[in-house]
């Protein structure tokens, strides 16, 4: 149900409004606001009432009705909503409590890894407060770390290479990395910023499972959830779900509400409102703030973020965002403090591999070890398997991998393994049984990485771009619908069909593809809609669809879009070496006269990246002069910034 206007201004605006006194009646039982004041048209628990204050008050089981309340006979509304907390709690440590692996795991390897549990397996990272500008962020890692390090790069001009390291210091070890929980222990609002697959989802979710098992369960080890965080109410809140257009004009309590009546992952909004009215202590996670793509949308929904905050005494409110395309001002200027996740340390990586394989090989822990050493020794003796374990997602994969081969060097094979496992697991025809005596032909695993291809692309073309990562239902049918007409030569109604039957899966299973809820469906992590895309554009170049110019004009639209990013980066390490030269030189030049802008150009940085994506040698060799008068312009011109900014303030 939509809240009325007035309700939304004072619920989410920018200023909120004054907190209703809260009146408590003799049992306990709470009503915000003055109810003489709020007759006939209140905004009561969020919902519009025509209601007089002898209803409210004479005669609440009429409210409760009208409000769709499912209190019991003779049950209060403190016991009616503790009992929905406590059921609530229940469905979040289903929920949460294990790693999904099926999706991630050969056909014929499932009965290798028993059941993983996320508390067991968890390792926490550490957080450095306050992360430097993002224009330094978007530096290749390869340099950050040769500058931090205190090494010397040829080249480069000593005094500003040891201004650069001085700023890269400062930025990366004269803050203290805290463990991320203890981190956010300390503040009642805060963002934390990650790369893609570091963690940030994971640590929401253990954090809500950890929060629920402590309530429940109030004598096990809680030693993983801060002292301050215990009695509190976890809350998530997927923004991905929220981008769609069909919540704009509601607020975060109907998403739960709905999350609640759909998955039994929500509280009623009516009771909800209420506790949180009253002060209840909450931790409410908004989750995805890079999944809203249009700047518009993005604004309101974090000046909803802030009135929320500040509209609830009791609650400490965290949101998680990729770095890239984060902007810091708004909820910098509401109190917010900003974190940004580490990878993890040789410690942390040794830890995870050890508790994985003591799990995964219980009944062999001679293989556990054997395992544990393959992995740990392809970490130490690759620095390019080594940065790739630094990701949570990517060493879980990496540690599936190494129980039955030697590892991959680089993330684009790590997501080719990914992606086919996935595919294996998606039974396409398991659910297309009207086409086993149809003579119609049933799809085999090239069909079905071609529609995941079709469908990626449908996404980067629309209004959100690569940073959707959803389609709605019907969209996702005419695709689908399309595919099995134009190439496997299906009649419509036979196409269509076969369409739904594959939504239907999506909704009662994860695949590659999953369904968010509120009828939309996307990829289960957004990096496979970023590796999908590159290789469909990969693809259509090996088969001629596209030619040299079509290609580097992808490049050119896309330099400047954050969401474009590592689709970018992947596809340079994908196509012919010349192709790659070329798109790096595209890269390089597409922000002319950058000298004159008040931000360095993000597409430079892009193209200092995307070198790092070529393994041949001659091609690296060609690129290197340029490539080096780049980086020492950019550096030069930072330092150059840098002694203006500091001149400027010791004046002030």
């Amino acid at each position: 149900m939509g809240e009325p206007r007035k309700g939304l201004r004072r619920l989410f605006g920018r200023r909120p409004a004054r907190r209703p006194e809260v009146v408590q009646d003799a049992h306990g039982n709470t009503a915000a606001g003055s109810l003489q004041q709020n007759i006939g048209g209140t905004n009561v628990g969020g919902d519009q009432h025509n209601v007089t204050a002898h209803t409210v008050l004479g005669n609440l089981n009429v409210f409760q009705a009208a409000a769709g309340d499912d209190t019991g006979a003779g049950e209060s509304q403190d016991a009616a909503f503790a009992r929905e907390r406590r059921e609530y709690l229940h469905r979040v440590c289903d929920r949460y409590r294990r790693v999904d692996l099926e999706i991630l795991t050969p056909l014929d390897a499932q009965d290798e890894h028993p059941e993983m549990l996320l508390r067991e397996v968890f390792v926490p990272q550490n957080v450095r407060e306050n992360p430097p500008p993002f224009e330094l962020l978007d530096l290749p890692r390869e340099v950050l770390r040769r500058l931090a390090d205190g090494e010397h790069i040829p080249a480069l001009p000593d005094r500003l290479d040891r201004e650069r390291l001085e700023q890269a210091r400062r930025a990366y070890r004269d803050r203290p990395a805290h463990p991320v929980l203890d981190a956010l222990a300390r503040t009642d609002r805060a963002v934390i910023l990650g790369d893609p697959g570091a963690g940030k989802s994971t640590r929401a979710r253990f954090a809500m499972l950890a929060l629920a098992t402590a309530e429940l369960e109030p004598h096990t080890d809680t030693t993983t959830v801060p002292a301050d965080w215990e009695g509190w109410l976890p809350l998530l809140v997927e923004l991905r779900s929220y981008a769609d257009p069909m919540w704009r004009g509601r607020g975060f309590l109907d998403l739960i509400d709905e999350l609640g009546r759909e998955h039994n992952l929500g509280l009623p909004k009516t009771r909800l409102k209420a506790f949180l009215d009253d002060g209840g202590r909450a931790l409410v996670v908004f989750d995805g703030l890079d999944e809203i793509f249009d700047p518009d949308t993005r604004a309101d929904v974090v000046a909803r973020i802030e009135g929320f905050a500040s509209l609830y005494r009791g609650v400490r409110t965290i949101a998680t965002s990729r770095v890239i395309g984060y902007r810091r001002a708004a909820l910098d200027a509401a109190g917010f403090t900003t974190h940004m996740l580490q990878d993890l340390e040789p410690a942390q990586i040794e830890a995870f591999a050890t508790a994985w394989y003591d799990r995964s090989c219980k009944g062999d822990p001679q293989a556990g070890t054997r395992m544990r050493a393959r992995l740990l020794d392809a970490i130490s003796d690759s620095n390019a398997v080594a940065e790739l374990a630094g990701n949570p997602m990517l060493l879980t994969i990496l540690a599936i991998i190494a129980r039955r081969r030697e590892l991959p060097r680089d993330r684009r094979t790590v997501y080719r393994h990914a992606v086919t496992v996935l595919i294996e697991h998606w039974d396409v025809n398991k659910h297309l049984g009207h086409t086993a005596n149809s003579g119609l032909p049933r799809p085999e695993p090239d069909d079905k990485l071609a529609m995941l291809h079709r469908i990626a692309r449908r996404m980067q073309d629309g209004p959100a771009g690569l940073a959707g990562n959803h389609l709605a239902a019907k969209d996702l049918i005419e695709e689908l619908t399309t595919y099995f007409t134009d190439e496997l030569k299906y009649p419509h109604d036979r196409a269509h069909t076969a369409a739904r039957a594959i939504l239907n899966q999506f909704q009662h299973r994860n695949f590659i593809l999953s369904s968010f809820g509120a009828g939309l469906y996307g990829f289960v992590h957004r990096a496979f809609l970023e590796y999908l895309a590159a290789d469909d554009i990969n693809e259509r170049l090996t088969n001629r669809e596209l030619e040299e110019p079509q290609l580097l004009a992808i490049f050119a639209t896309h330099a400047h879009d954050p969401a474009w990013r590592e689709t970018l980066l992947l596809l340079v390490g994908m196509i012919p070496n010349k192709f790659a030269a070329a798109a790096v030189t595209r890269l390089r030049d597409a922000t002319p006269a950058w000298q004159l802008h008040t931000r360095l150009p993000t597409t430079s940085f892009l193209a200092l990246s995307a070198v790092g994506e070529i393994r041949h040698l001659p091609t690296l060799t060609s690129l290197a002069p340029d490539t080096t008068r780049l980086l020492i312009r950019l550096l030069t011109e930072a330092a150059r910034r840098e002694r203006t900014y500091d001149r400027a303030s010791s004046t002030r």
